[in-house]
């Protein structure tokens, strides 16, 4: 994993749901958010440990698997431990492509769920298919 570089314009705002974000909430989630790279092959996350971070996916595309179903998925989509819950995490997540990613906290996007129900139902249905932990 590596801090994205300067090439890729693409910003977690420039997501719809957090397009519509408060102005300033915005400015805030990019001073939050971490914007990283991943290369084909790479485990971003680990089924059964703890992380408290949620990935946000800008480019690329990863598979999360839960050791009996997967699912293949990309730009717009959330995993990772979205409620801080301190739970083991259902998936492992590996990079299909080369993936460009937003990582956020997991207390930050719980606050933006909290505040912006747009944004919790995203989450929700981000989760339907292979559940986030929490």
């Amino acid at each position: 994993m590596r801090p994205m570089n300067g090439r890729s314009k693409a910003r977690i705002t420039d997501l719809g749901v957090f397009a519509a974000l408060e102005p300033a909430d915005r400015k805030w989630l990019l001073k939050t958010a971490r914007p990283m790279t991943f290369p084909v092959g790479a485990t971003l996350q680990e089924a059964g440990s703890v992380d408290r971070r949620v990935f946000v996916v800008i480019e690329g595309m990863v598979r999360l698997d839960s050791g009996s179903t997967h699912a293949d998925v990309g730009r717009g989509t959330a995993f990772g431990d979205a409620r801080s819950s301190g739970e083991a995490l259902p998936v492992t997540a590996t990079a299909l492509t080369d993936v460009r990613t937003y990582i956020v906290p997991s207390l930050a996007m719980a606050w933006l769920a909290q505040h912006y129900p747009h944004v919790a139902l995203w989450l929700k249905r981000e989760s339907t298919e292979i559940s986030l932990a929490g």
